[in-house]
């Protein structure tokens, strides 16, 4: 037994319903049941709405044919099963999926907003000049014709030609898209709300691709250095120098001939007196205080030059 039921409503112009393959269609009626195995139709300039019990939709556009294969749960998710044969189809998903075979391969939407048309070309009963497209509006939707599969995100769309063989996509949609959905399908319009809280979502977040996120690798403190002061350059300045002697003086030997010659004594300027060392032996030598006439002239002290 089926877990949930499914119920006709915006019935327009032609809708055509019948329980199973094996019995005919009947003029549908507003608030009809459509049992599982059941198959809804509608001619041209006609639109029905599918209403699921879980508050899930599907909006059939003209000239659309689509079964109910399924109507059940997988693991506890909804699971919607439908064969999608020509025409479009907009769904609006509250849980669970859908998925719905075509033609060219198996459409599925898991969650929440999808567009799917199936054009199958001049000759309806060949499939090599079908055309599917499915525009994914919100959420997560794939195709897969029994290689790998793929994977539509928000607003994009792929399209298979030549029975499978050529897919173009996935492409983005231009925004224009989600009015012309909401135009077709007015009761989806939390859409705009999922988007829109989607794109802030994004926008907070910045992509690995486009910006760097910065490390949680801690600051380190710089630590204190003492840096040597640089060394002063010395600029001359115009102050007198201390008189220094260039060159160690000799006293000339002044002694008369006949005297005793005085030991000839030379040292430095700055030079401080040198204590003998202890226990050396020490010797005298006796001054001798020569004659007035002996006493040699005066003689002019060393002027010292002073370069500014």
């Amino acid at each position: 037994m089926p877990t949930r039921s499914v119920v006709l409503h915006d019935l327009v112009n032609i809708v055509d319903v019948r329980d199973s393959p094996a019995v005919s269609f009947l003029a549908a009626g507003e608030g009809q049941i459509v049992t599982e195995q059941g198959e809804v139709r509608t001619g041209n300039s006609s639109t029905a709405r599918l209403a699921f019990s879980d508050g899930s939709s599907v909006r059939l556009a003209p000239n659309t044919s689509v079964v109910l294969d399924q109507l059940g749960a997988s693991d506890g998710v909804a699971l919607t099963k439908l064969t999608f044969r020509v025409g479009e189809l907009w769904v609006s998903l509250t849980s669970g999926q859908i998925q719905a075979q075509t033609p060219i391969g198996l459409v599925m939407v898991l969650g929440s907003y999808a567009d799917i048309q199936f054009a199958s070309g001049s000759d309806a009963a060949a499939t090599s000049d079908g055309r599917l497209t499915i525009k994914c509006i919100e959420g997560r939707c794939t195709f897969n014709n029994g290689g790998s599969p793929f994977t539509m995100r928000n607003l994009q769309q792929l399209v298979i030609t030549r029975d499978g063989q050529t897919i173009a996509g996935p492409v983005d949609l231009p925004a224009s898209a989600v009015k012309d959905f909401l135009a077709s399908s007015p009761e989806s319009s939390a859409v705009v709300l999922t988007l829109t809280a989607a794109a802030l979502s994004a926008t907070a977040t910045p992509s690995v691709t486009s910006t760097q996120q910065p490390s949680d690798t801690p600051t380190t403190t710089p630590t204190m250095t003492d840096t040597p002061s640089p060394t002063p350059t010395l600029t001359p300045t115009h102050r007198r120098p201390a008189f220094l002697p260039s060159a160690t003086p000799t006293l000339a030997d002044t002694s008369l001939p006949g005297d005793t010659p005085l030991p000839i004594v030379t040292g430095t300027a700055n030079a401080s007196p040198t204590q003998p060392a202890p226990g050396a032996a020490q010797t005298y030598v006796p001054s001798r205080t020569p004659p007035a006439s002996e006493t040699p002239a005066n003689q002019p002290s060393p002027t010292t030059q002073t370069t500014p």
